[in-house]
């Protein structure tokens, strides 16, 4: 378990480096790119599930045709970037299956990433005292330039999820604070979207997980409302934060001015005028895109809107990953994605469907959780770019995929052994 302990290690430290301000992101791919160097090396025998390599390998076939096909293909160097950071998930998923980890080291990788978060919020909350509790212009009560908090309070929502299946799987006092400890936390960052998101996976929790009475969960949902009516109130810049969300994007007049619906807006109209392929990898939304002044955003009048310009005072270019999916990869790209971002998932169910044991259940509750919390968050943030983010949604559901694949390999050789027993008996 030698070289699996040293890419875990590599794991956490880019998922460290995803969500801090201090490293250029230059430095975390160039870690990544060693990581995967190391992994080639080092790895006797490479598994992968045929599908999932059918359909990886057709991805990539659609990306090189359009970056042939397409009239704002930006040259080589900046198609490939764009390829590069666009298959990140899959390569991470296909470095983690190969892992070949136990049930136990699992668990242990999912607990180092619970503890590498709360440093994170510790360092956040002593930032926050330093600087006298005061408000930030996202309305947060947690104040860091050292992190983007946006990013960790998403993070922190993970972790509400990896603790409440080592809670379900392993019990413990210290994962009921873990729980808890992230909820608040997520509650003063202020992050609308992690605050609909930490609460959710609470409520499906104790609606599908949890092994308390009827009554008690009744009553322990009864509370999460009520202590809800009694704190939002409280939070002035909860109030505040609605409110300007509610009084920006609920006005229709606004719509083509903001940089996330105009980006959405206009990526429906790429993927319709390139059907099915898109405008293409590195132009439109992605990180290559901000690399070079890409020409879509002057065809599509989106330079005019404010975050949205080369080299601008702000930069909102990314903050919408479905549209830069859509907008590049145009319907089939994006079909095509979005069945490998799923197939883990999907896999996992089908290993564990019909199937009520504790673990299967568990299995099927993180892995699901973890993909919807990631996907929809990805509607503003371009989390599923981020290591901390991948190497939960594609890393963790890669390993307890190989593992129930072994698991029922296992199963299969001791069934036929038995049948020879039979046999010579």
């Amino acid at each position: 378990m030698e070289r699996g302990t040293t890419l875990i290690v590599f794991m956490l430290i880019l998922s460290f480096l995803s969500v801090t301000t201090l490293i250029s992101g230059t430095v975390s791919y160039a870690i990544f790119i060693l990581l995967v160097f190391h992994f080639l090396m080092t790895s006797p025998q490479l598994k992968f599930p045929s599908h999932y390599a059918i359909l990886f390998i057709t991805i990539l076939c659609v990306y090189l045709l359009n970056a042939v096909v397409s009239p704002y293909s930006p040259g080589p160097l900046y198609t490939s970037l764009g390829i590069f950071f666009t298959i990140i998930p899959f390569v991470v998923f296909y470095i983690s299956y190969n892992l070949d980890f136990s049930w136990e080291y699992i668990s242990k990788y999912i607990d180092s990433y619970i503890y590498l978060s709360l440093g994170i919020a510790a360092i956040i909350y002593v930032e926050t005292i330093i600087n006298d509790f005061s408000v930030t212009t996202s309305f947060s009560l947690l104040t860091t330039d050292w992190f983007i908090l946006g990013y960790v309070a998403s993070m922190f929502v993970q972790c509400i999820i990896l603790s409440l299946i080592q809670l379900k799987s392993k019990g413990g006092t210290r994962y009921r604070f873990f729980v808890l400890f992230f909820f608040i936390s997520v509650l003063l960052s202020n992050q609308l979207k992690a605050i609909g998101g930490a609460s959710a996976v609470v409520l499906f929790y104790l609606l599908f997980l949890s092994e308390l009475p009827k009554g008690l969960k009744a009553l322990s949902l009864c509370m999460m409302g009520v202590a809800a009516m009694i704190v939002i109130p409280l939070l002035g810049t909860f109030n505040t934060k609605v409110d300007q969300y509610v009084n920006t994007y609920m006005d229709e007049s606004n719509v083509e001015d903001l940089a996330r619906p105009a980006l959405y807006l206009q990526a429906v109209n790429m993927a319709n005028d390139f059907l099915p392929l898109g405008t293409g990898q590195g132009t439109f939304g992605s990180i290559p895109a901000n690399m070079y002044d890409s020409q879509v955003y002057y065809d599509y009048n989106l330079n005019a809107i404010y975050g949205l310009q080369y080299d601008g005072d702000v930069d909102f270019r990314n903050d919408a990953h479905w549209s830069s999916v859509l907008g590049e990869q145009g319907y089939l790209g994006s079909l095509l994605y979005i069945i490998l971002i799923a197939y883990p998932v999907v896999r996992i169910f089908k290993k564990t469907n019909g199937d009520d044991e504790s673990r299967n259940r568990i299995v099927r509750f993180l892995t699901l959780m973890c993909f919807l919390t990631i996907v929809i968050d990805s509607i503003t943030l371009s989390v599923i770019t981020r290591f901390a983010f991948v190497f939960v949604l594609s890393g963790i559901s890669g390993m307890i995929l190989r593992r129930l694949d072994e698991d029922c390999e296992d199963e299969s050789d001791e069934d036929f052994e038995m049948v020879e027993n039979m046999e010579d008996a």
